[in-house]
């Protein structure tokens, strides 16, 4: 019986999945084919499909992979000091805020989840996981004082993701400068929150 070699099928999903991203981020949802994914990563239909039956499935697994590595991160950050905690976690979101395929990306998760319930839905989860991380470090440091605003942690947890993805969406501007804009939306978020000085 022929046995699978792990790190060679992970190496080759991820191979697949890359090619796909940038066809998904190129053409949209709708214009990705798996014929053009299996023209960029340079692989038969056989082998293509052993990996994922459909494009629906491929996509989904893009975002769900990236939505692991966010949540997983996440989860990882130590929450001892909320000033660095808060810069942790936009680290984490703003991470490929220079990838040139990350706005057709956000662009073809915005025109599936618009139709596609359960897609919706996983997306709708990670939010959600992310929200509630943000609103714990938000509610932690306003009680330590390090953040002066009266907000509401759970509404400003949901106005930061909404920021970060905003960036993603913009860009593909011609002026983005992804160490300038996000260091833009990281005064954005210091200034909701009333950040005290001194806690950079």
């Amino acid at each position: 019986m022929r046995t699978v070699n792990p790190e060679k099928h992970a190496a080759r999903r991820a191979a697949i999945l890359g090619a796909a991203a940038e066809v998904f981020a190129e053409r949209g949802y709708d214009g990705a084919t798996t014929a053009a994914v299996c023209t960029r990563a340079g692989v038969g239909s056989g082998t293509l499909f052993h990996y994922f039956p459909d494009k629906r499935t491929m996509f989904l697994a893009i975002v769900t992979d990236d939505l692991d590595t966010v949540t997983t991160g996440l989860e990882r950050i130590d929450r001892t000091d909320p000033a660095r905690a808060l810069d942790g976690a936009l680290d984490l979101l703003t991470a490929d805020l220079g990838d040139p395929i990350a706005p057709g990306l956000a662009a073809a998760m915005i025109q599936l989840a618009q139709r596609d319930a359960e897609f919706g839905a996983t997306v709708v989860a990670k939010d959600e996981s992310t929200r509630a991380t943000l609103a714990e470090i938000v509610a932690a440091g306003r009680e330590s004082g390090v953040f002066e605003s009266a907000v509401d942690p759970r509404r400003a947890a949901r106005w930061i993701v909404a920021l970060t993805d905003a960036g993603y969406l913009i860009s593909d501007d011609e002026e983005f400068d992804p160490a300038e804009d996000g260091a833009e939306l990281r005064r954005i978020v210091a200034a909701y929150l009333g950040r005290r000085a001194g806690t950079d």
